[in-house]
């Protein structure tokens, strides 16, 4: 008898999981906020607020299967995020790292894994900006950046289309694989019409990967027929 399939979750970081403060008009908006309430923790200088429930979350995606984190990040940025996001869930010491500049991020921010202490979990890989495909434009004062999941695939061909799962909350890096994607609403807390502290959309979608690792068989029909964005706006 064959062991059962492990599923490959790939999860974002800012957006998704959190909210990074980069620019001064946005600390000043997540103050004026009257849900407002103190950063989880600095990066780099950047505040970082934590999407509610992250922890379970997290917990129970590396039971139901595989964990790693592609994030547009640059290494130095992306490495702390990933320390503190994944707090004592992650045995640091054991992340699996493929870039030279990811290893060297990691040498820079020793403290910061000790910090967060050793937990029982590994990061199948942690990609950052340098995995993504740059897409310039004259039109666009920032570059956009696409997440190819045949990269993925190609790296650890242990995984396929029928096992993969992204969870990101912008459709556009992942528009080549949209049917391995589960977008979350973005996870803001500078907007003043959303109320991010009683934020559930993690709570919803544990019960969400539940049910779709339950199904057993590709994850790409179960996604088709569950689209999970268009059920956080119908509910």
């Amino acid at each position: 008898m064959n062991a059962p399939r492990r599923l490959l979750f790939i999860l974002d970081l800012n957006g998704t999981l959190l909210h990074r403060l980069t620019k001064s008009w946005e600390v000043r908006l997540a103050h004026e906020h009257c849900d407002y309430r103190d950063a989880d923790c600095t990066v780099n200088g950047n505040q970082i607020f934590f999407r509610p429930e992250r922890r379970q979350f997290l917990a129970k995606l590396f039971e139901l299967g595989e964990v790693a984190v592609w994030t547009s990040a640059l290494p130095k940025n992306a490495v702390p995020m990933v320390l503190r996001t994944f707090g004592g869930l992650l045995d640091a010491g054991k992340l699996r790292m493929l870039s030279p500049s990811i290893e060297a991020a990691m040498k820079n921010h020793l403290a910061t894994a000790q910090e967060v202490g050793t937990g029982p979990n590994i990061l199948q890989f942690l990609w950052t900006q340098e995995e993504c495909q740059v897409i310039r434009s004259t039109d666009d004062v920032k570059p956009k950046f696409k997440k190819d999941l045949e990269k993925v695939w190609k790296a650890f061909p242990a995984y396929s289309e029928e096992t993969t799962i992204m969870i990101d909350d912008s459709a556009d890096k992942l528009s080549a694989h949209m049917d391995n994607l589960l977008q979350l609403p973005e996870y803001v807390v500078t907007d003043p019409n959303v109320d991010f502290a009683n934020d559930k959309v993690l709570v919803e979608l544990t019960s969400f990967v539940q049910k779709l690792t339950a199904h057993g068989a590709d994850v790409r029909d179960y996604i088709k027929m569950n689209p999970y964005m268009q059920r956080t706006r119908q509910q």
